[in-house]
């Protein structure tokens, strides 16, 4: 954003999934990556990462390298949320949250946590 130590993110797909099952029309998606272009977004939050991501669209994943749909670009950035209620009521899943991070960092991605601690 312009003038502004505002962030605008945007998070179509991660909450629009919940009534799309995060499946999403293939023009729509490209509507959308204009749309956010001219309405000057600075983050896209691409969905979710789960451990619950079968049986859904694109936009629900399992790992964070199967976001590797999402077009680069100039001035945007992606961004994903855990879905953490899927993985907190596994037995491992401290273990499982840390993989989820470390696969992310290693994929060159930034996350909220300290990816050297991990």
């Amino acid at each position: 954003m312009t003038n502004s130590n505002a962030v605008l993110l945007d998070c179509t797909f991660r909450d629009g999934g919940y009534y799309t099952n995060w499946n999403f029309d293939e023009d729509l998606v490209n509507n959308y990556y204009s749309a956010v272009v001219e309405a000057d977004v600075d983050i896209m939050e691409a969905g979710y990462i789960s451990v619950a991501a079968s049986d859904c669209g694109r936009f629900k994943v399992a790992n964070i390298a199967e976001f590797n749909f999402l077009p680069i670009i100039p001035g945007k950035s992606w961004a994903a949320m855990i879905d953490s209620k899927s993985i907190i009521c596994l037995e491992n899943w401290c273990e499982v949250i840390t993989n989820i991070l470390k696969k992310t960092c290693q994929a060159g991605y930034r996350n909220y946590s300290d990816c050297q601690q991990i």
